[in-house]
């Protein structure tokens, strides 16, 4: 954010994945004195991580006995700006022949698959 050419501080801007989560005291300690919780409250919930960066972060929750895996589903690719293509292939809106090298199409589709195996077991 930027007012009048002044950079808001670093504690203002939307987190990028650095540092590290799981490997940085202070958001290691929020994730497991705050949202962990804060979720283990939610007894019937699932949880969706938005991209590889968050699910690092459930998989070290699940690790530490903090948060249920078969509650984790995880896949989804992060839906920011930067990954419309990386969506749109995702959600099958867009054809594997027309992506960017850019995109790994191989992971994407390993992903879904996996997403789809997690939600259809939760429907049995």
């Amino acid at each position: 954010m930027i007012v009048e050419g002044i950079s808001a501080p670093s504690w203002m801007r939307n987190y990028n994945g650095t540092p590290s989560m799981t490997r940085t005291d202070v958001l290691k300690e929020q994730m497991m004195l705050g949202f962990a919780k804060s979720a283990s409250a939610l007894k019937h919930a699932y949880f969706l991580p938005l991209g590889p960066k968050v699910s690092e972060a459930m998989t070290f929750l699940v690790a530490q006995r903090l948060l249920d895996g078969s509650k984790v589903l995880h896949g989804m690719p992060h839906p920011s700006p930067a990954s419309m293509e990386r969506i749109n292939y995702f959600l099958g809106k867009k054809p594997r022949e027309q992506l960017s090298k850019k995109t790994n199409p191989d992971l994407l589709d390993a992903a879904r698959e996996s997403l789809s195996r997690q939600v259809a077991a939760i429907a049995c």
